[in-house]
């Protein structure tokens, strides 16, 4: 595909996700999130991830927290979808899990902002 179709096709997808506040990459993210599409992270993972977070109560330590924003910074920086995705395969499991986690709390966050933006 040309750069020139990509980028027509790329706002053809942002034109459907507007009003988030949100780069427009980001709309798209969040909202396949909340439609349960983890773009971010491969189906297997999230199964497991899932499971293991309804298993027990699961809470980040702040080391842990710390440790993930240097990952955060990068995905976020990252110039498309598929290098986010490659960032984030390269990560060890338990790190890939506990991004996982923080990222479900984020995203039940901004849930709660955009409800209470509508209202």
């Amino acid at each position: 595909m040309s750069t020139q179709s990509s980028a027509i096709l790329e706002s053809f997808i942002h034109s459907n996700y507007p009003g988030l506040n949100l780069p427009p990459l980001w709309q798209v993210i969040y909202q396949e999130a909340i439609r349960g599409h983890h773009l971010l992270f491969r189906r297997g993972d999230i199964e497991r991830y899932d499971a293991a977070a309804k298993a027990s109560d699961v809470w980040l330590d702040q080391a842990l927290t710390d440790d993930l924003e240097a990952i955060v910074v990068a995905v976020i920086g990252a110039p498309d979808l598929q290098e986010m995705v490659r960032l984030i395969d390269e990560l060890p499991d338990a790190r890939r899990q506990a991004l996982y986690l923080m990222y479900l709390r984020v995203l039940w966050m901004w849930r709660n902002y955009v409800k209470e933006q509508l209202n």
